[in-house]
């Protein structure tokens, strides 16, 4: 049997006693933890294969992303997307519909090296396509959620029009490609892989697509996740249709639960905080992606009524990054609405590791560093200038690290980062043929 031994690190196991062993040290034996504690013990009992010395570094669960589009990372050119007008249907959705397969893989398969390069052990990515992405996931090492877009809208003649055209026999055609993807690929590379239902949002579908999404779900065992209250677009149009908020709606036909995860909630009332929380709905946080489009989520008043939140990465990276702005984002609102508090930093590296597990249903396999649990694992490098001095590694992990700051990432018990390395593909090919497909996209779709 494969053994690795990770030792001589500050261990922050996030399990239930919130231990963090100083001088700690991680066994694993093929996939899996087997044992946690102070080095010294480990390193008499153990003669492993090999020994990742994690002498100055911080030895943490890797981030489990609970929402994320990988192609959207790649597909709307960083950062130029920022600064050019148009939306969601006018722009983002109508070219990922119509993108190459070739290109949709590599597109993916970039925002995917990115996540783990920077710590991400686990994303749970929807979009269309998806049966690319998956692929892309399983070469890639990561551990993976995949779904496919449901949703009953041509985006095609809504780009046109301007205005939404709802068409029901979409609806069946991405139910029945989001069923396959789940044939085709759940339970694949030794169950890293695996798939959920995907209704895009409330302003995307209709009663008769979800009541199907729900009766699959039921019967296949799988979690639902959507888009929720993302939009002011959205909330107008649903008050207009069926004269409730999304949340309401989403409710009135059976996709709320404690199976069912949603992103956003940005637009929101306090009785649709008491519907998430009633209902066992999880959240999908996504600070910094919302925030720079003008929107901050009640992530207090979220835990306060006790609803699990994780934290999803949207169409960025870095988590690190993420956290940070989970943190700042939540205090500003805080202060601006005079509650006066904000998330610490241990509950926020909680949102992106073990709560972020029970959102998508995981906290069983993921998310702390325990025996048993599966050795998904993050080592960040805490010997930089900006990290030191440190008296609370966590809290200087959380308000001054970055993504760059992970040195190793193992994955199911394998090492697919190596100090700051893709162990698993050639990174600078991938990245070349992302670019050529990038630049095809945008030139021949933004620029028509």
């Amino acid at each position: 049997m494969t053994e690795l031994l990770i030792s001589g690190g500050t261990v922050v196991t996030m399990d239930e006693d919130r231990r963090i062993i100083k001088n700690g040290a991680v066994a694993v034996r093929e996939d899996k933890i087997v044992e946690v504690s102070k080095a010294e013990e480990l390193e008499r009992k153990y003669h492993p294969d090999r020994t990742i010395n994690a002498e100055g570094r911080l030895v943490i669960p890797g981030f489990v992303n609970v929402h994320h589009h990988t192609q959207s990372s790649t597909v709307k050119m960083r950062g130029i997307q920022l600064e050019t007008p148009g939306g969601l249907y006018d722009r983002s959705m109508p070219i990922k519909e119509f993108l190459p397969d070739e290109d949709r893989y590599y597109l993916g398969l970039t925002a995917i090296l990115a996540d783990i390069r920077m710590g991400v052990t686990t994303d749970a990515d929807q979009d269309f396509g998806e049966a690319n992405i998956a692929q892309a996931m399983m070469d890639s090492g990561i551990r993976a959620i995949c779904s496919e877009y449901l949703y009953a809208v041509d985006f095609q003649e809504t780009r046109e029009k301007g205005y939404k055209v709802f068409a029901p026999e979409i609806g069946d055609k991405t139910l029945k490609k989001g069923l396959k993807l789940i044939d085709d690929w759940d339970r694949k590379a030794d169950g890293r892989i695996t798939c959920d239902l995907a209704p895009h949002a409330p302003d995307t579908t209709t009663p008769e697509l979800l009541g199907k999404v729900r009766e699959e779900a039921n019967k296949r065992g799988k979690r639902i996740t959507t888009h929720l209250a993302q939009a002011m677009e959205e909330m107008r149009e649903i008050r207009s249709a069926y004269g409730v908020t999304p949340f309401q709606f989403l409710k009135d036909n059976d996709i709320l639960g404690p199976d069912c995860y949603v992103a956003h909630c940005i637009y929101h009332t306090d009785e649709d905080i008491q519907i998430l929380a009633e209902t066992d709905t999880k959240v999908c946080h996504c600070a910094l992606g919302m925030s720079q489009r003008g929107g901050t989520a009640p992530l207090i008043p979220w835990l306060e009524a006790g609803i699990t939140v994780g934290l999803g990465l949207d169409d960025r990276p870095d988590m690190i990054r993420y956290m940070q702005a989970t943190q700042s984002v939540a205090a500003f609102r805080s202060s601006w609405l005079g509650q006066g508090h904000r998330p610490s930093a241990q509950q926020v590296l909680e949102l992106a590791t073990i709560v972020g597990a029970k959102v998508i249903g995981r906290e069983k396999e993921i998310g702390s560093l325990e025996v048993g649990k599966k050795a998904d694992i993050a080592i960040v490098d805490m010997r930089k200038p900006h990290l030191k001095p440190s008296v609370d590694p966590v809290a200087d992990l959380v308000y001054f690290g970055n993504g760059n700051d992970v040195e190793t990432v193992i994955i199911d018990g394998a090492v697919v980062v190596e100090e700051g390395k893709i162990m698993t593909l050639d990174m600078y090919e991938i990245l070349q043929k992302a670019q050529e497909a990038g630049e095809r996209a945008w030139y021949g779709f933004y620029e028509d």
